[in-house]
Protein backbone atom coordinates (compact mmCIF):
# COMPACT_ATOMS: atom_id res chain seq x y z
CA UNK A 1 0.00 0.00 0.00
CA UNK A 2 2.85 2.63 1.21
CA UNK A 3 4.85 1.50 -2.30
CA UNK A 4 1.87 2.68 -4.26
CA UNK A 5 1.55 5.66 -2.36
CA UNK A 6 5.46 6.48 -3.06
CA UNK A 7 4.49 5.94 -6.77
CA UNK A 8 1.46 7.87 -6.81
CA UNK A 9 2.97 11.04 -5.03
CA UNK A 10 5.23 13.37 -6.66
CA UNK A 11 8.53 13.95 -5.76
CA UNK A 12 7.83 18.08 -5.30
CA UNK A 13 4.20 17.25 -3.64
CA UNK A 14 4.50 17.66 0.51
CA UNK A 15 3.11 14.22 0.93
CA UNK A 16 6.00 12.76 -0.95
CA UNK A 17 8.58 12.48 1.76
CA UNK A 18 5.95 11.54 4.87
CA UNK A 19 5.16 8.84 2.36
CA UNK A 20 8.63 8.01 1.80
CA UNK A 21 9.66 8.17 5.15
CA UNK A 22 6.57 5.82 6.56
CA UNK A 23 7.24 3.15 3.39
CA UNK A 24 11.13 3.02 4.92
CA UNK A 25 9.76 2.66 8.08
CA UNK A 26 7.66 -0.03 7.57
CA UNK A 27 10.33 -1.91 5.26
CA UNK A 28 12.51 -2.06 8.11
CA UNK A 29 10.19 -3.57 9.87
CA UNK A 30 9.63 -6.08 7.81
CA UNK A 31 12.79 -6.57 7.17
CA UNK A 32 13.94 -7.20 10.45
CA UNK A 33 11.40 -9.63 11.26
CA UNK A 34 12.65 -11.56 8.27
CA UNK A 35 16.40 -11.41 9.51
CA UNK A 36 15.44 -12.82 12.88
CA UNK A 37 13.61 -15.92 10.94
CA UNK A 38 16.27 -16.22 8.30
CA UNK A 39 19.53 -15.95 10.61
CA UNK A 40 18.20 -18.63 13.36
CA UNK A 41 18.18 -20.88 10.25
CA UNK A 42 21.02 -19.63 8.85
CA UNK A 43 23.24 -20.11 12.37
CA UNK A 44 22.38 -23.50 12.39
CA UNK A 45 22.69 -24.36 8.61
CA UNK A 46 26.37 -22.54 8.00
CA UNK A 47 29.79 -23.17 9.67
CA UNK A 48 31.64 -20.39 11.59
CA UNK A 49 33.93 -19.65 8.50
CA UNK A 50 30.69 -19.20 6.40
CA UNK A 51 28.61 -17.62 8.93
CA UNK A 52 31.48 -15.05 9.65
CA UNK A 53 31.82 -14.58 5.70
CA UNK A 54 28.53 -13.84 5.33
CA UNK A 55 28.26 -11.65 8.33
CA UNK A 56 31.18 -9.23 7.27
CA UNK A 57 28.79 -8.98 3.53
CA UNK A 58 25.74 -8.20 5.33
CA UNK A 59 27.30 -5.81 7.40
CA UNK A 60 28.69 -3.73 4.95
CA UNK A 61 25.64 -4.06 2.66
CA UNK A 62 23.34 -3.26 5.54
CA UNK A 63 25.58 -0.10 6.50
CA UNK A 64 25.08 0.92 2.56
CA UNK A 65 21.78 0.53 2.31
CA UNK A 66 21.06 2.20 5.62
CA UNK A 67 22.98 5.36 4.80
CA UNK A 68 20.73 5.36 1.20
CA UNK A 69 17.15 5.43 3.04
CA UNK A 70 18.65 8.26 5.23
CA UNK A 71 19.33 10.30 2.21
CA UNK A 72 15.85 9.69 0.99
CA UNK A 73 14.01 10.78 4.53
CA UNK A 74 16.18 13.20 5.38
CA UNK A 75 16.71 12.02 8.56
CA UNK A 76 19.85 10.50 10.73
CA UNK A 77 20.74 7.02 9.78
CA UNK A 78 19.91 4.40 12.54
CA UNK A 79 22.42 2.43 14.14
CA UNK A 80 23.03 -0.91 12.76
CA UNK A 81 21.84 -3.29 15.45
CA UNK A 82 24.50 -6.40 15.71
CA UNK A 83 26.51 -7.16 13.09
CA UNK A 84 28.49 -3.91 12.58
CA UNK A 85 32.40 -4.67 13.60
CA UNK A 86 31.79 -8.66 14.21
CA UNK A 87 31.64 -10.09 11.15
CA UNK A 88 28.77 -12.71 12.71
CA UNK A 89 25.59 -13.06 11.11
CA UNK A 90 23.79 -10.85 13.89
CA UNK A 91 21.34 -13.81 15.40
CA UNK A 92 19.33 -12.88 18.53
Amino acid sequence: MRLLDAERALADDDHWRPTIASLCEELARHLHDEERSLFSTARVALSDREATGLGACFAAERARLHGDLSNLTGGPSEPLASATGTGRLPIQ
